[in-house]
């Protein structure tokens, strides 16, 4: 019987810089990181929240688990689109690999978890069941079913309306996990740690939002310490966000203005002014993935003509330039034997880009096949463009410019990770780890092989155990692309014994 015990707390939108500005006020968080290891964790390219999760939770880059937006469409452009959710990622998670090995897992309120398939444990979904992709639904918040669960209590950042409520969601998340880890058995616990979303945030001023963050992270390490004082005392603890939350001063760069001005994208004559500061992004998809469900006010961007057009932008979170490609999109356009060429000149219209102040605006932009190689790298958008360590963020919103100037808060590709236990190499160089990192160490400090699915980077640097692979063939969901004898049909039979609290033990 495996004895080894791991707690991984999740949070949502924290940044090393939070937790040193607010370390009087986080204590527990703060023995963490100084007891074993900690660094900087850097989100998935696109730095789409439902992307960066699901590496975090497979172990692999988006060409390999199949998600690179918040939004999951047929085509572009076209309306019928819906929020990416885990029936879109084709790699195991880590409670599928346990289950298939008999382990258990408890899971509370993350992201990407809806519907969380077959598993032996229990895995509360981050978002509520109004909008399930299974069809179920619910009036009842997804806690409600458990005992510290009621049908008032806030359980997403989307349920709120100002960031000095964030601590209520925080004290329903805790005393859900403590009853959780409490009441079942476990070998991996995962808990979801609410603590900044930029939407709420740009809701109120500069020194309103540093109190409310203040309030926030004080109510986080008041769950870190309850959940681990539930925990066995030996347990593995490690703590990761895969986005963190800033505010920003910067520049806005609008992807689409440069390609209309290298005439790859059309602009519409009737609509060809737009002020600064209209919406952000053609889909409202960041809170799809972090547990709200679609906004209302999505809107479809006409200020260009995609449809007559060689290139365009399509979302912020998709963090890439999709070409209209004939047999792919609805109004193709690029044929094959002008693909590379176009390729090319979008490459071109952004090389050197520079924003007002003289600064790079884009870390860089590449061909999809220079940064991925996997199994569903097609699926990316053609061009990846990153704006990691600039002054900018990308946007798919017209403007009468490229660039507009950017005061408020925005989601940052880079985020925060710590770790500190038995299986953990005490160390005081700070670590910089990617999202698919986590899943490997995860489950090296479980003491099972890393599966070789994976292709997050080997963590033998940050355990005390050495580190194996191995194939687990007992996985039933997120192998269809590797294992030929893979049922579909009886995966769909499977996930419709499964609710919002999913047991199979």
């Amino acid at each position: 019987m495996v004895d080894v015990k791991t707690v991984v707390f999740a949070f949502e939108g924290v940044t090393n810089r939070h937790l040193e500005r607010f370390a009087d006020v986080m204590p527990t968080v703060s023995g963490l990181r100084t007891d074993g290891v900690s660094g900087s964790l850097e989100s998935t390219v696109p730095a789409s929240p439902a992307s960066a999760w699901a590496s975090l939770l497979t172990g692999t880059d988006p060409s390999f688990h199949g998600v690179f937006d918040d939004a999951v469409r047929a085509s572009y452009p076209d309306d019928d689109c819906r929020p990416a959710s885990a029936i879109d990622v084709r790699r195991p998670t880590l409670w599928a690999y346990l289950t298939g090995e008999g382990g258990s897992t408890v899971a509370c309120g993350v992201p990407m978890t809806d519907p969380p398939g077959p598993v032996s444990g229990v895995v509360v979904p981050g978002r509520r069941p109004a909008g399930s992709v299974d069809g179920r639904l619910s009036d009842d918040p997804a806690d409600a079913r458990l005992p510290s669960g009621s049908p008032g209590s806030p359980w997403t950042l989307r349920d709120l309306e100002d960031p000095a409520e964030v601590p209520t969601l925080l004290e329903t998340r805790r005393r859900l996990a403590c009853d959780l880890l409490e009441a079942e058995p476990w070998e991996l616990a995962l808990v979801h740690v609410p603590v900044a979303d930029p939407d709420l945030l740009e809701t109120v001023d500069a020194d309103v939002g540093d109190r409310a963050l203040e309030a926030a992270c004080r109510a986080a390490d008041r769950l870190v310490r309850d959940v681990l004082e539930v925990a066995p005392e030996e347990s593995t603890v490690i703590g990761c966000s895969p986005l963190g939350v800033e505010r920003s001063r910067g520049y806005r760069v609008h992807v689409n203005e440069v390609l209309a001005d290298h005439d790859l994208l059309e602009r519409n004559a009737r609509n060809c002014r737009w002020r600064p500061g209209v919406l952000e992004s053609v889909l409202s998809v960041v809170s799809g993935a972090l547990g709200g469900g679609f906004h209302a006010n999505r809107k479809d961007v006409d200020g260009y003509r995609w449809a007559t057009s060689e290139a365009f932008f399509p979302s912020a979170t998709g963090a890439g330039v999709r070409l209209n490609v004939a047999g792919r999109e609805r109004y193709g356009r690029v044929v094959n034997s002008t693909y590379e060429e176009t390729r090319s000149r979008v490459l071109e219209a952004l090389a050197d880009l520079a924003d007002p102040d003289g600064n790079p605006a884009l870390e860089f932009a590449c061909r999809r096949e220079h940064l991925y190689e996997g199994p569903f790298a097609r699926e990316a958008p053609d061009v990846l463009v990153s704006t990691a360590g600039t002054n900018c963020t990308v946007s798919a919103a017209p403007a009468n410019r490229v660039f507009t100037r950017l005061e408020g808060v925005t989601r940052t590709g880079v985020g925060t990770f710590f770790a500190s236990g038995p299986t953990i190499q005490v160390s005081p160089e700070p670590v910089c780890l990617t999202a698919a990192d986590v899943a490997p160490l995860v489950m090296a400090t479980l003491s099972r092989p890393v599966p070789r699915l994976m292709t997050g980077r080997d963590p033998s640097a940050l355990t005390t155990a050495p580190v194996g692979y191995g194939t687990y063939a007992n996985v039933a969901h997120g192998t269809a692309c590797d294992d030929p004898t893979f049922d579909d049909a009886r995966l769909g039979e499977r996930l419709e014994e499964f609710d919002y609290r999913s047991r199979n033990n």
